[in-house]
């Protein structure tokens, strides 16, 4: 049964690109009224009126912007906070309404709320609810995840690689054997490439710098190798005839692309705390234009000390940790405790583990260089300045002055 009205599909589509706002550099094609009308299923002639409505009623604005793909700027639609607040209303109505879900076993009764559990995968209520048909069945199952995806691929190209002389030693087995375990690929995924690649008339020849390459991509990802994943390009170096100095250029390159995408993801942070252990803010760094919208620095740096004390007490006879993300009206938090100080940092999308890795190397280095006047530290900001101006440089972000 088709439940939604267009104005709810609306809002639900564009709830899952709240992220974007009228400061964004280049918007998704889903935020044009083409984008809209192909994921909402709305016909592109009704949507004028439509997104009319929803802005007279407060829940959408209007803007112009880039759009990826487009060779001129388009106009492009974003959530207001009421269009936000009433997004997540319908997401919460959604949830507890049951759909059926076709599997290879057969369909399944559940409700939206249950369907990730089911599939292994992680989509908003948005997502699904914008998939399922009158009939109250998932009109279309999602692909794969685009890491999963690569992952495959550059199994495939190492298995292709191994068989290309016909056969695959104990020691080339070993070595699949923990790429797959590296790359997270199932049993079932590795039996069917294998079967592929056997029904073929030919195996394609050896590329070798490319299925080093894929692999390198998948270990750097989160910005440390491993003495395992040492042992598996070790073995990969010796199979594939990979040089030292090959080794260094694909690894240059991998780093190179890994930065790249790291310095695109740092643009999309908002605001950086450093807080002392006792809970007193010693910087707060802000990408956001006007004091109306930067939020009370010393109430933040209070909620999220507050928060991991109440974790601390409320687990303290399981096992001591920290919390390392919170999420709150569109914004993720990363938070990292050292010994002295915690950073916390929010953005308006989910931070790769390479990122995130690279905010606990701030702390750690933070830390090392100002041991001594972070362990004795009794408020004085001006000792702070040369670590300020540090942070200033990490994240190339301005910093907020205290009133």
């Amino acid at each position: 049964m088709d439940r939604l009205t267009s104005e709810e599909k609306v809002l639900l589509h564009l709830s899952m690109h709240r992220r974007f706002d009228e400061d964004s550099y280049l918007f998704p094609a889903d935020l044009s009224q083409e984008g809209i009308s192909q994921a909402t299923g709305i016909a592109r002639k009704h949507l004028p009126r439509i997104v009319k409505r929803l802005i007279g009623d407060e829940m959408l604005k209007e803007s112009k912007g880039r759009i990826e793909g487009a060779r001129q700027r388009l106009k492009v639609y974003l959530l207001t906070p009421k269009g936000i607040s009433e997004a997540e209303r319908i997401e919460k109505y959604v949830a507890g309404i049951e759909v059926s879900l076709p599997l290879p076993d057969g369909k399944r009764t559940c409700k939206y709320s249950e369907i990730n559990g089911i599939l292994g995968i992680d989509r908003p209520i948005s997502y699904w609810a914008l998939k399922i048909a009158k009939d109250g069945t998932v009109a279309e199952m999602p692909k794969a995840s685009r890491a999963k995806r690569e992952g495959l691929i550059a199994y495939k190209r190492a298995l292709t690689s191994v068989m290309s002389d016909g056969t695959i030693t104990p020691i080339e087995q070993d070595m699949l054997s923990h790429l797959r375990g590296l790359l997270e690929i199932s049993d079932e995924d590795a039996e069917r490439a294998y079967k592929e690649l056997l029904t073929r008339d030919d195996i394609e020849p050896p590329i070798r710098l490319d299925v080093y390459e894929d692999v390198l991509k998948q270990i750097v990802e989160d910005a440390q190798i491993t003495e395992d994943e040492r042992a598996v390009l070790d073995l990969l170096k010796k199979k594939l005839g990979i040089s030292d100095t090959l080794h260094d250029e694909v690894m240059r390159r991998v780093l190179e692309d890994a930065e790249l995408a790291s310095v695109k993801e740092r643009q999309s942070i908002a605001d950086v705390f450093l807080i002392y252990r006792d809970g007193r803010l010693i910087a707060h760094l802000t990408r956001r234009s006007g004091e109306k919208t930067a939020p009370d620095s010393d109430l933040v740096a209070g909620m999220l000390t507050a928060i991991q004390s109440f974790m601390d007490d409320l687990f303290k006879d399981i096992t001591a940790g920290d919390i390392e993300e919170l999420r709150y009206s569109g914004y993720y938090f990363v938070i990292e405790t050292g010994q002295f100080a915690s950073l916390a940092v929010s953005s308006k999308s989910r931070l790769s583990e390479y990122s995130r890795n690279r905010i606990k190397t701030c702390l750690n280095k933070i830390e090392s260089q100002f041991k001594d006047c972070l362990d004795k530290w009794e408020g004085d900001m001006g000792s702070m300045e040369p670590l300020i101006e540090g942070l200033i440089s990490e994240f190339q972000i301005n910093h907020r002055a205290e009133k």
